[in-house]
C-alpha cells in the first residue's frame, strides 16, 4: 500500500481486527478514508488508534506527528527558525454496508467522521487542559484531504480522490489606492477620539464574519448576536439623546427596559416599520428566529449549530443591521445617525 496511509493488510490484521473483534465479529466490506492534519498538536503515542465500534460500521482514527517550522524575525529581516509539530490523522469508517460514493454522500459521511474526531478532542481538551486545542470544522483544516475508498479484506482501491473541503485559500492581497488609504488616515481620529458610538458593534460583526470563515460556528453567532444588542442598544441611546432626554433619564431606561421589550415598543414609534418578533418574513421576526434563539440555545443550553444554521444566523443578523440603516434614512429627524453607520 501506498506510503501516506497507516492502514494496510498487515497493520489492519495486526492492530485494527483484533480491536473489532472483541465487541462482536463484523462482516466488514469497505474502508472509506480520509486524510486530514490538525490545526494544533494532540500528544498522543505515534499511530494510536482510536476506535468507536457501532452496530453496522466502524469509526476509526489513527494519529501521528508531522513537524512543521515557523520562524520569528522580532520585526526584522532575519528569520530565527523553530520546529514544531501538528498532528496528522487518518480517519477511517469501515463498514458492512457497500457504498456508491459521490459528492454529496462522501461530504456526508466526512461531516459524520469530523463529528466522531471531535468527541476525542473535546475529551483531550477536559483532560489535558490544553486550552491551545479545540473543537475543529471543516473550515479549520488544509483546503483539500486526501480520500480512498477500500474493499477489504481484499484492499482493492475503488477510487482515491481529493476531496475538497472548502475555498479558504490563503491569496495575497491587492494593494489598496491611495483614496482608500486617504480615508483610513483619516478614519483612525474618530477611533481616536470616540466619535462614533458605533464602532463596537461594528467590530462585533466582523469578528463574526471571521469567525465563519474560521470555522468557529458558536463564536459566529454569539457575535453576531451581540453586535446586534450593542447596535440597538446604542441606537436607542442615540434617539433619546436627539429627543433632548437628560443623560440620567436615558441611562435609567436602559436598565429598566429589556432588551426585546426595547425591540418590541421602543423603534416602531420613531424610525417605523416592521418591529414584530414573531413575524419571520420580514427582517426583525427573522433575526429573532435566526440568531436571537440560535444564541440562547447555545449560551443557555449547550447547543452546537452547524454551518447552515450559522450561515442563517448570521445573515439574518446583517440583514437586520441593513433595515436598521434603511429605517433611519427615511426617518429625517434620525437621518444624521446614518452618517455613523
Amino acid at each position: 500500500m501506498d506510503k501516506e496511509h497507516f492502514l494496510s493488510p498487515d497493520t489492519f490484521e495486526e492492530y485494527y481486527k483484533p480491536v473489532f473483534n472483541k465487541t462482536r465479529n463484523y462482516k466488514l466490506r469497505e474502508v472509506i478514508q480520509f486524510l486530514i492534519v490538525l490545526p494544533f498538536e494532540l500528544a498522543l503515542s505515534e499511530n494510536s488508534i482510536i476506535s468507536f465500534l457501532e452496530e453496522n460500521e466502524i469509526y476509526c482514527f489513527s494519529f501521528c506527528r508531522q513537524e512543521k517550522e515557523t520562524s520569528y524575525s522580532a520585526g526584522g529581516k532575519v528569520d530565527s527558525k523553530i520546529p514544531y509539530y501538528v498532528t496528522c490523522v487518518e480517519m477511517s469508517l469501515f463498514t458492512e454496508k457497500v457504498y456508491f460514493l459521490n459528492e454529496k454522500l462522501r461530504s456526508v459521511i466526512f461531516d459524520s467522521m469530523l463529528k466522531y474526531l471531535n468527541y476525542v478532542i473535546i475529551s483531550y481538551l477536559i483532560k489535558t487542559k490544553q486550552v491551545d486545542v479545540y473543537k475543529i470544522s471543516r473550515e479549520m483544516l488544509e483546503p483539500s484531504s486526501l480520500s480512498r475508498h477500500l474493499m477489504i479484506p481484499e484492499f482493492k482501491i475503488k477510487d482515491e480522490i481529493l476531496f475538497f473541503l472548502h475555498l479558504n485559500l490563503v491569496t495575497q492581497k491587492e494593494l489598496i489606492d491611495m483614496d482608500k488609504q486617504g480615508e483610513i488616515v483619516q478614519f483612525t481620529n474618530v477611533i481616536k477620539d470616540q466619535i462614533n458610538p458605533f464602532i463596537l458593534s461594528e467590530e462585533l460583526m466582523m469578528s463574526a464574519r471571521r469567525n465563519i470563515q474560521l470555522g468557529f460556528y458558536k463564536e459566529t453567532i454569539i457575535n453576531a448576536q451581540t453586535s446586534i444588542e450593542t447596535l440597538l442598544r446604542t441606537l436607542y441611546m442615540e434617539l433619546l439623546k436627539i429627543e433632548g432626554i437628560p443623560v440620567e433619564e436615558i441611562e435609567k431606561k436602559q436598565k429598566v427596559v429589556g432588551f426585546i421589550t426595547m425591540v418590541k415598543k421602543e423603534f416602531s414609534t420613531r424610525i417605523g416599520g416592521s418591529w414584530d418578533v414573531t413575524n419571520t418574513r420580514k427582517e426583525v421576526g427573522n433575526w429573532h428566529e435566526n440568531c436571537y434563539e440560535l444564541r440562547n440555545r447555545i449560551i443557555h443550553g449547550g447547543y452546537q449549530p452547524d454551518y447552515s444554521e450559522t450561515i442563517m444566523g448570521i445573515h439574518s443578523a446583517q440583514k437586520l443591521r441593513e433595515y436598521v440603516v434603511e429605517r433611519l434614512k427615511r426617518t429625517p429627524k434620525f437621518k444624521v445617525l446614518t452618517d455613523y453607520l
